[in-house]
């Protein structure tokens, strides 16, 4: 029997406490592994037999990932303490991601092999189904099938429809008069009974014979039964028709007009009912439109002349008997140009039937170019015999009048008339105006302020006030202070009487005016914006509405750049102001005299990690908010030791139990090899090895192998693992004993 020795045997002639006669124990920290142990599924070497869980059942299982009790076996795992947990003894499930599949599942219509046997569908009714476009029930005739086990949407087991796109149109369908088939028996309108319907274009019953039209639904729109119309295009005319005097066969009986009464015709081209006796008479059963029956009338071109008219004076025979004017009254008239009644005594006179327009009876006018003058007017002031007597103005009273060329009723005595019918136009009885030119001067008028003798009585402006005027430029109401007056008895324009304007030249100067903010004398009272609140403002370099203290202005209204606000911390900047946020840029941009982290208001700030063995690596875990990187810190975070600078992301990993680099893995890339303990230090190990990537102190890596039987089979000895070196110390061992 070949036993693994625990430790240095220690030679004694009294037993040693803690201590026993057997050395086979390949682990004694562990009071369950000795070489009588039973060994039990736990993946240990409980009987130091250098195996582990021999002797046992291993059985395999098989994941079973979608819990139907059915593995994969593609996914197994041998164990000798009962099923893993998720794993099951059977491993013939096809799918075990679809707890619906495995062996024991129904196959049904899906295509997919339900029941694992390798097999889809089967055991499944197949029908072929044609496409049902218009959801008749009868699929497309021309449709290809298509063969399932799931009934398909829009498709039917049959395929006897002869126009999938109209649902009326199928087998079952009964066939109707449209020239469609619509039983799908390959026959349009079959069975029905047809009739010849003839065109009645004209609407009147009666149909044309030469258009028609065999249908087996009823006479189509325009058409009727019968077929003796003569004229399909006027509904006048057919065989029912009354015939008219038209030229036309009304009746449809092969005659025009038969049966009616004609007369002669004769143009009436003036429309007097007398027919042209010159024209040619013309036969027609019906009136003819601007004829008559009779042909008496001697001029058609003037309807006032026929027989039947009555003779006028107009030089033309009126009544047709060949006589012209007969049997009227011829009077000697005379020119009466100017149409006062009386007609020019020098005129020759004309006979006539007619009263002549422009001519009278008489002829007694003296000037027949003036109706005002003739036998019966009035003499009248006008230096013309009015009444033809021969004398002119005889028998009138004559009054010198005086020139009233501004219409004042006041006459020029220097201009004046002599005449018998009044005053001339523009002349009055009166002669004491001194100035015919002005209507405002003369005797009645009243003096006024002018420089002007107004009332004619040798002064001017007498009786009238005089004041002093002062320019008054701004028209403001104030004369200008510097101006010179004007007397003057008239207001002046653009003058007052006062001259309190300190300034003529702006309409808001005054002495009436309020004093205003402005660095002027507004109200003239010497003084400059007296009585005016000031403020103080403060200079807005940047223009941000926040102003700088320390440079001022006192005014009563805004200076251009100041503001009243005094509270800017610096005015060369407008990104820095009391309501501007604080920022990491190392400035007070709120004005609140903290700058950057000093601030609670910071925003903007980087994060920062602590380094506190200085490799340049932070720790995730302890950070801090600031504008600039703290001592002790750094802008990474991948440092997995902060206390050990040797440990961070840019470390080599070195043999000593610890993850050097911080990729989660210890001691990863290393050289690893088994060492015995050598607790004698004779350069021979024993017991259970230790891996180590470092030679492990007291340890070799060679193992001591004690005989206690010469008698090895080549069995036994194949379970025995050693080095080459353990091996040549066997060998040497067995020849010396």
């Amino acid at each position: 029997m070949l036993t693994c020795a625990a430790g240095t045997g220690v030679s004694s002639c009294n037993p040693i406490p803690g201590s026993v006669l057997v050395a086979g124990d390949c682990d004694d920290n562990n009071l369950a592994i000795n070489p009588g142990a039973t060994e039990v599924c736990n993946g240990i070497d409980d009987d130091c037999d250098g195996l582990a869980d021999d002797g046992l059942t291993f059985v395999t299982y098989y994941a079973d990932a979608d819990a139907d009790t059915y593995g994969n076996a593609a996914v197994s795992q041998s164990t000798c303490n009962g099923a893993p947990v998720g794993y099951v003894i059977d491993a013939t499930d096809c799918n075990d991601a679809n707890a619906a599949i495995n062996p024991s599942a129904n196959e049904v219509c899906d295509g997919i092999d339900n029941d694992c046997d390798g097999s889809t569908d089967e055991g499944l009714t197949f029908l072929t189904y044609y496409v049902d476009a218009d959801n008749d029930g009868y699929g497309d005739a021309s449709a290809t099938g298509v063969s399932s086990c799931n009934p398909i949407v829009g498709s039917v087991t049959n395929n006897g429809d002869c126009n999938d796109n109209n649902a009326a149109i199928n087998p079952a369908a009964l066939e109707v008069c449209n020239g469609i088939d619509d039983n799908c028996n390959g026959l349009s309108d079959d069975g029905l009974t047809f009739v010849t319907y003839y065109a009645d274009a004209d609407a009147d019953t009666y149909g044309n014979a030469l258009v028609s039209q065999s249908t087996c639904n009823g006479a189509p729109v325009g058409y009727v039964i019968d077929a003796t119309d003569c004229n399909d295009a006027n509904a006048a005319v057919n065989p029912a028709a009354t015939e008219v005097c038209n030229g036309i066969d009304d009746d449809c009986d092969g005659s025009t007009d038969e049966g009616l009464t004609f007369l002669t015709y004769y143009v009436d081209a003036d429309n007097d009912s007398y027919g042209d006796a010159s024209a040619t008479g013309v036969s027609s059963c019906n009136p003819i439109v601007g004829s008559v029956t009779n042909n008496g009338d001697c001029n058609d071109a003037n309807a006032a002349i026929n027989p039947s008219a009555t003779e006028v004076c107009d030089g033309i025979d009126n009544n047709c008997n060949g006589s012209t004017d007969e049997g009227l009254t011829f009077l000697t008239y005379y020119v009466d140009a100017d149409v006062d009644g009386y007609g020019d005594a020098s005129a020759t006179g004309v006979s006539s039937c007619n009263p002549i327009v422009g001519s009278v009876t008489n002829n007694g006018d003296c000037s027949d170019n003036n109706a005002a003058v003739n036998p019966a007017a009035l003499e009248v002031c006008n230096g013309i015999d009015d009444d033809c007597n021969g004398l002119s103005d005889d028998g009138l009273t004559f009054v010198t009048y005086y020139a009233d060329a501004d219409g004042d009723t006041y006459g020029d005595a220097l201009a004046s008339q002599s005449t018998c019918n009044g005053a001339p136009v523009g002349y009055v009885i009166d002669a004491t105006d001194c100035n015919d030119a002005n209507a405002s001067v003369n005797p009645g008028a009243t003096e006024v302020c002018n420089g002007i003798d107004d009332d004619c009585d040798g002064s001017t402006d007498e009786g009238l006030t005089f004041l002093t005027y002062y320019v008054d430029a701004d028209g403001d109401g104030y004369g200008d202070a510097s101006a010179t007056g004007v007397s003057s008895c008239n207001p002046i324009v653009g003058s007052v009487t006062n001259n309190g304007d300190c300034n003529d030249a702006a309409p808001l100067i005054n002495p009436g005016a309020t004093e205003q903010c402005n660095g002027v004398d507004d109200n003239c009272d010497g003084l400059i914006d007296n009585g005016v609140v000031f403020s103080t403002w403060y200079a807005d370099a940047d223009g941000d509405t926040y102003g700088n203290a320390a440079v001022s202005q006192s005014a009563c209204s805004q200076p251009v750049g100041y503001v009243l606000d005094a509270t800017d911390c610096n005015d060369a900047n407008a990104a820095v102001n009391p309501v501007a946020s604080e920022v990491c840029n190392g400035i007070d941009d709120d004005c609140d005299g903290l700058t950057d982290d000093a601030d609670p208001s910071i925003s903007g700030q980087s994060t920062w990690y602590a380094d506190a063995d200085g490799d340049t690596y932070g720790n995730a875990a302890s950070s801090v908010l600031a504008c600039n990187m703290p001592v002790g810190y750094v802008a990474d975070a991948t440092d997995c030791n902060d206390a050990n600078a040797a440990v961070n992301p840019g470390a080599t990993e070195v043999c000593n139990g610890i993850d050097d680099d911080c990729d989660g893995s210890t001691d990863e890339g290393l050289v690893f090899l088994t060492y015995y303990v050598d607790a004698d230090v004779d350069g021979f190990g024993a017991g259970t090895g230790v891996s180590s990537c470092n030679p492990i102190p007291g340890s070799v890596l060679v193992v001591t192998v004690t005989i206690t039987t010469l008698l090895l089979t080549q069995v036994q000895l194949k379970f025995v693992t050693v080095s080459m070196m353990t091996v040549t110390v066997f060998l040497m061992t067995v020849l010396l004993s």
